[in-house]
């Protein structure tokens, strides 16, 4: 059975993806700024870990752990606009600071073996 690391499986796109795998029979973790729902949708089959991301361009520690003994990272984070979207609520992330952050989470899905990255 494959482990697959979905970013934010609590939101909209990393749900239907970490929803799929689930019903495929796979084993799903998610790295997500999001604490886990009152109401998980995946009745706790979702190993959950923080999103953490370091100021440099080096991963954070906990970046680095997240991907160990994963075959397939799906990458939603990256989904950034130039500007926020109207009605945005809590912080935004600007386009070139998400581009950085996806390097931090590219390089340690790199250094911890992943095979391959959907995005």
């Amino acid at each position: 059975m494959t482990l697959s690391l979905v970013t934010g499986a609590w939101s909209y796109l990393g749900r239907s993806i970490a929803s799929e795998l689930l019903a495929r029979g796979g084993r799903v973790r998610t790295l997500t700024s999001r604490r886990r729902p009152e109401l998980d949708p995946f009745n706790g089959a979702v190993d959950s870990w923080p999103l953490q991301f370091a100021a440099g361009s080096e991963p954070a520690p906990g970046l680095l752990d997240a991907p160990a003994g994963v075959d397939t990272l799906y990458n939603t984070y990256w989904v950034r606009h130039d500007r926020p979207p109207r009605g945005q609520r809590g912080t935004w992330i600007a386009h070139p600071e998400a581009v950085r952050r996806s390097c931090q989470l590219l390089d340690a899905a790199k250094k911890a073996g992943v095979r391959r990255v959907h995005r």
